[in-house]
């Protein structure tokens, strides 16, 4: 009897692993945002907000958000809702920075809306990212 406890045991470990090993399947992607090489400046009273958006879904339904950290510029691709990473494959990129926040113009004049927005990243693993928005098109 003590065998089979210790088979449910590691059996039910098992299927546990697999389950959240599957929710958050996709890769971490990290990077940097810049502007011909140069980090993106964002004042204390700005706001920059991006997201990755696949490629297939024309529609921008169902972006991952990102958290950008401007004092260095760099960023953090977040999960979905349901913990799921990006997997591998090509992303559309928007950024809309808004400076100051709220009063000011998008600084990038709508350009890199996710309707707008021509800058594409190739995501194929857990990778850091350096986006140059002067290559946006």
């Amino acid at each position: 009897m003590r065998a089979h406890s210790r088979l449910a045991c590691l059996l039910l470990f098992a299927g546990f692993t697999f389950a959240v090993a599957g929710c958050t399947s996709g890769y971490k992607v990290t990077g940097k945002l810049v502007d011909k090489g140069t980090p993106i400046k964002v004042s204390d009273k700005g706001v920059l907000q991006m997201s990755f958006i696949a490629e297939a879904d024309k529609d921008a339904a169902n972006p991952f958000p990102v958290t950008f950290m401007p004092a260095d510029s760099t960023f953090k691709v977040e999960p979905h809702a349901d913990q799921t990473l990006p997997p591998a494959g090509k992303y559309r990129v928007s950024i809309r920075l808004v400076d100051p926040y709220p009063n000011g113009a998008d600084k990038f004049g709508d350009k890199f809306s996710p309707k707008n927005t021509k800058l594409v990243v190739d995501v194929k693993g857990n990778e850091d990212l350096t986006i140059d928005v002067s290559k946006g098109g």
